[in-house]
């Protein structure tokens, strides 16, 4: 039987939920709001097959980086919609031409997260661009398996500890089943989002949220949530949920001992945001979004080339690319006032709370500055190498 006694070593993918054979596991939220397994003991027979599916106990082989490549796609609507380039959907559209299915996260009628299976090209726009915090894989496992039996494909999207969860519930790999990770910052807590969101939303209701809106840029993205009274836009330094979500604040606490950092990945493709492209290659960066593809397997190189008509891409360096995207190699560290902020979010307002936390000392600032100065004199020092 499963037994949870540290929670870092828990990521709440959902997979031991997915294949218990009496249906005794179910996904309950802590006083966190994380989801954790809880097992009704009266009705477990101990069979073992949780602790055997658990991607964190036992993960399933990781596969290398075959190829990089900067990417985004060619029409014009759908990058715009997009967090960063659209490469997700020229994918999703391709399997969905197949007869195929696909899986990722959505924002269900609360606006929480759930992942959800798509069948419709017109139903795409729900699972495109960022949904900052933990989305729950209810009856998608399963789902996908059942398709598969059906002889048909499946483009299942999500983090890396998900995408490691299904493969271990799968057991084994299916010739029409291709996946699809992110680089993973880190999962905030549902309950977060919900005490962010009467916060700002001030009992009005919403109508729709953008975690990455980029009216003014790729770069410069925003938060935008539209309300009855109004809306509301702010950046990542503005904004307190997405301060408390960089600054690893409301983050899930196996993010802080991830064990899916590397190169080697349990999915077929892996996107991020090309961060850095304006020192990398300046002559890509448009600010318009550019994706960041690692191919890590044949099935991914195969999907990957039934798509390129359909996007505008060329090699890129993993490593030099990498190093604006450190969420690939590099657990995010809990905040020091992570358990703080935890134990108030019930009692102090939400924006005061994140400023409380996230107040620097006089030490802290002059460090923080020394650090900056350092960087802006090593991208000197590059630029005039070059």
């Amino acid at each position: 039987m499963l037994s949870i006694t540290e929670k870092d070593k828990c990521c709440g993918c959902g997979a031991c939920m997915a294949v218990c054979p009496q249906g005794c596991i179910a996904m309950n939220k802590d006083g966190e709001g994380f989801l954790y397994p809880q097992i009704d003991t009266k009705r477990c027979v101990d069979c073992g097959l949780c602790g055997n599916t658990c991607p964190v106990l036992r993960k399933p082989p990781f596969l290398a980086v075959q190829k990089t490549y900067s990417a985004y796609n060619r029409d014009e609507a759908v990058r715009r919609q997009s967090s960063s380039g659209g490469v997700f959907t020229a994918l999703a559209q391709y399997i969905l031409s197949q007869g195929g299915a696909v899986f990722g996260a959505a924002f269900d009628a609360d606006f929480q997260v759930r992942h959800i299976c798509v069948e419709k090209p017109e139903e795409l726009y729900k699972l495109r661009s960022s949904k900052y915090m933990q989305s729950r894989t209810d009856g998608t496992y399963r789902r996908a398996l059942d398709i598969l039996k059906e002889n048909r494909p499946v483009l299942y999207t999500g983090t890396p500890c998900q995408i490691a969860g299904l493969r271990a519930f799968l057991k084994k790999d299916y010739e029409k089943l291709f996946t699809q990770s992110i680089i993973c910052h880190g999962v905030p807590s549902p309950k977060i989002w919900d005490k962010y969101l009467a916060f700002v939303n001030k009992g009005e209701e919403v109508r729709a949220v953008e975690f990455r809106n980029k009216d003014d840029g790729w770069k410069k993205y925003r938060l935008k949530i539209e309300k009855n009274g109004g809306g509301y836009r702010a950046t990542a330094r503005e904004d307190p949920y997405l301060q408390a979500f960089i600054k690893n604040l409301s983050l899930r606490p196996s993010c802080g001992a991830c064990v899916f950092k590397s190169y080697e990945q349990p999915a077929d493709i892996t996107l991020a945001d090309y961060w850095g492209v304006e020192q990398l290659e300046p002559e890509l960066d448009d600010d318009k979004g550019l994706s960041l593809l690692f191919i890590h397997s044949e099935k991914g190189r195969q999907l990957f080339e039934h798509v390129q008509e359909s996007l505008v891409f060329r090699p890129a360096d993993a490593q030099k690319a990498v190093a604006y995207n450190q969420s690939l190699l590099k657990a995010s560290v809990p905040h020091k006032k992570r358990a703080y902020f935890f134990a108030n979010v019930d009692s102090i307002p939400f924006d005061k709370l994140v400023e409380k936390c996230l107040r620097l000392s006089t030490a802290e600032k002059l460090g923080q500055k020394f650090r900056y100065n350092m960087r802006r004199i090593k991208n000197r020092l590059k630029r005039i190498k070059k």
